[in-house]
């Protein structure tokens, strides 16, 4: 999962460049959040963000508030332990 860290910047509306340790299955990822498993596609991330800043900066904020919200965790959390069904 992104680290807390991470979460903490799409929070704020910083973009995250990350190394992909599995999150990308998990997470939108190419806008606002972009995953690299290589040098050369840190490199490309990095260009993308520097190129179109403020779009960038939008999506981590959406991707905060679509998917790390406490809300959303939860609700998801007690779905999966079969508390509730909604």
């Amino acid at each position: 999962m992104v680290q807390r860290r991470s979460a903490c910047y799409l929070a704020s509306g910083r973009p995250v460049v990350a190394q992909d340790t599995g999150f990308a299955g998990r997470l939108p990822t190419g806008a606002g959040l972009l995953a690299f498993a290589t040098v050369a596609e840190a490199v490309d991330a990095l260009e993308r963000v520097d190129a179109d800043y403020d779009f960038h900066a939008a999506r981590a904020r959406r991707i905060a508030t679509d998917e790390l919200d406490s809300a959303v965790v939860l609700r998801d959390l007690l779905r999966h332990a079969g508390v509730c069904s909604g």
